[in-house]
C-alpha cells in the first residue's frame, strides 16, 4: 500500500507513528490522517520527497505483557536495593576502621617503648600523636579506657573489655548508631593481637566486620 505525504516538518510524522506505534491514542478516529491507517494496519513514514523511511505495524502493549516488566523490576530491585544498602554499611565501617589505625599503631609503638599501655585516660600526645584524634562522621567519640595493665595470656595488657572505644554515627539506625565498639590490646611473644568487642551492636554485618 502506497501512501502519499505532502511536503512538511517530518518531525511532525515521527512523533505521530511513535505515538499511535505505543499505543497512547486510538488510530480509528485518525482515519483520514495522511500518514495514519485504522488500527492493526500498517503505518507508513515518508520523507518529504516521497521516500519511504520505514513502515511498521501498528500495535499496543498487552496487559501481560506490562506485568512481566513490572515483575522484573520488582525482583530486580529486591535483589539491588539490600545489597547496595549492605555495601553503604561496609563502606562506612572501613572508615572507622581508618580513624582507628593510626591510633592502634601509635599505642603499638609506646608499649614497644614502655613495655605497657598507657594508664591515663587521654595519653594521645603520649603515644605520640601531636594532637587528640578528631571525631568524623562516622566515629562521634574516641576514648581510651585501657588504664589498667594487667597479666594475660602470653603477655600483657588493658582488662578484657577495655581499650580504644570507638562511638559510631550516621551508619545504621538502631542497630550501630550510639553504640561502641572497643579495641583491646594484647601482647604476645612477637605481636600485639586486638581483640573487638561490640557490647550494644546487633547489626550483622557490623559484627562480622569486627569479629566481634
Amino acid at each position: 500500500m502506497t501512501i502519499t505525504v505532502q511536503k512538511t516538518n517530518i518531525l511532525k510524522y515521527l512523533i505521530l507513528n511513535i505515538y499511535f506505534f505505543f499505543g497512547f491514542g486510538d488510530l480509528t478516529w485518525h482515519a483520514n490522517c495522511s500518514i495514519c491507517l485504522r488500527k492493526h494496519e500498517f503505518v507508513s513514514l515518508f520523507n518529504p520527497k516521497g521516500d519511504l523511511l520505514y513502515e511498521t505495524h501498528a500495535k499496543r502493549f498487552t496487559l501481560i505483557e506490562l506485568m512481566i516488566v513490572v515483575a522484573i523490576i520488582g525482583i530486580l530491585a529486591a535483589v539491588a536495593i539490600p545489597q547496595y544498602q549492605d555495601y553503604t554499611v561496609k563502606a562506612k565501617l572501613s572508615k572507622v576502621m581508618g580513624v582507628a589505625q593510626p591510633i592502634k599503631t601509635a599505642l603499638a609503638l609506646y608499649n614497644q617503648e614502655n613495655g605497657g599501655f598507657p594508664t591515663t585516660a587521654a595519653p594521645w600526645t603520649t603515644i605520640g600523636l601531636s594532637v587528640a584524634p578528631s571525631n568524623t562522621t562516622e566515629v562521634t567519640g574516641i576514648a581510651w579506657t585501657g588504664t589498667t595493665n594487667v597479666a594475660k595470656t602470653g603477655g600483657t595488657g588493658p582488662t578484657a573489655g577495655t581499650g580504644l572505644e570507638l562511638t559510631l554515627g550516621a551508619i545504621k539506625a538502631t542497630t550501630i548508631d550510639t553504640h561502641t565498639v572497643i579495641m583491646s590490646p594484647t601482647t604476645g611473644s612477637t605481636d600485639i593481637q586486638w581483640i573487638n568487642t561490640c557490647p550494644a551492636i546487633t547489626d550483622a554485618i557490623a559484627k562480622k566486620y569486627f569479629n566481634c
